[in-house]
């Protein structure tokens, strides 16, 4: 694994830390292990030895063309550090009096941390230092398993409902954006989202009255297929098997439970809970159905 730190601060756990030639020049030898002299030469060792483990905290973040290299190989873990702002500060100015001498402070830190803000929104794992010593950081690094390969590569639950919440991205429901993801034995079945039916006006355009009218009673006037039931009908009863799993944005209403059901689901994992969770859980689980919430503790912001 090669984790890139991108941020304020900087903590080594075990890995052999690599970095360019000229950056970090002022650390003491032993913080460094190895530097290269260009980031192509540090891509092309790393990715040589992609068995071992490494860490680098100069990766070049204003540059786009450096990051989406790093970003592509599938070794790669980018980590956000960051500290409280006077913190920051106050450690920049010991480590670099020398630049801070007749400079305003504050336009120099407002023009770094602009270039990396965009950086960190990228980072798979984003860690918040808000401690005063530096044993109580390392504390909080001991409780998080950075290596753990989920972070570079989502488990099954992670990617199914990851095309579930893209699916939702196609929902014309005035409502709210609903997707579903229905599998069978790790594979795609079928996918759907919410909507008016086919060869109807969409409901952003107008399509369902009540949806549009922005009230919670009516509906049995409403339009709008739910996500979960546009992934049935896409499947077909033949498609579905004795092993499917169907992935949803939100916990199923009670009218789609009934119809997973019938068609011999098995499981349905969901991200968000959903007003009538409870009538759902209840009707699941004397049907002998597995309703289960989908946890990702990996995207948890430390």
């Amino acid at each position: 694994m090669f984790i890139g730190l991108i941020g304020l601060d900087i903590e080594e756990r075990g890995f052999t830390a690599i970095d360019l030639k000229g950056d970090l020049d002022d650390l003491p030898q032993e913080v460094v292990d190895m530097k290269m002299l260009t980031f192509g030469d540090l891509m092309d060792y790393v990715t040589s030895h992609w068995q071992d483990n490494f860490v680098t905290a100069t990766l070049p973040y204003g540059n786009t063309e450096c990051l989406d290299l790093f970003m592509r190989r599938p070794f790669t873990l980018l980590v956000g550090l960051e500290a409280r702002i006077e913190r920051t500060i106050k450690s920049c100015v010991n480590r670099f009096a020398d630049l801070f001498d007749g400079m305003d402070i504050s336009t120099m830190f407002d023009l770094g941390y602009g270039i990396i803000r965009p950086t960190m929104s990228k980072a798979q794992l984003n860690i918040y230092n808000p401690y005063e010593t530096e044993e109580e950081f390392l504390e909080l690094l001991r409780t998080i398993n950075i290596e753990d390969t989920e972070r570079i590569r989502p488990n099954w639950d992670t990617y199914f409902m990851e095309l579930a919440d893209l699916a939702s991205q196609r929902s014309n429901c005035m409502k709210r954006r609903v997707g579903a993801v229905l599998t069978e034995e790790k594979r795609v079945v079928a996918t759907g989202y919410n909507g008016t039916p086919r060869g109807l006006k969409n409901c952003t355009e107008g399509g369902c009255t009540r949806c549009n009218s922005g009230v919670e009673q009516g509906f049995a006037e409403c339009l709008c297929l739910h996500a979960e039931e546009n992934a049935l009908l896409e499947a077909g009863r033949s498609r579905i098997g004795s092993n499917a799993v169907l992935y949803c944005d939100t916990c199923p209403c009670l009218g789609c439970a009934i119809k997973i059901i019938q068609t011999g689901i098995k499981e349905v994992v969901y991200n968000q809970a959903y007003r009538v969770d409870d009538k759902t859980y209840t009707l699941f689980k004397s049907s002998g159905v597995i309703l289960r919430k989908y946890s990702n503790d990996h995207k948890i912001m430390f």
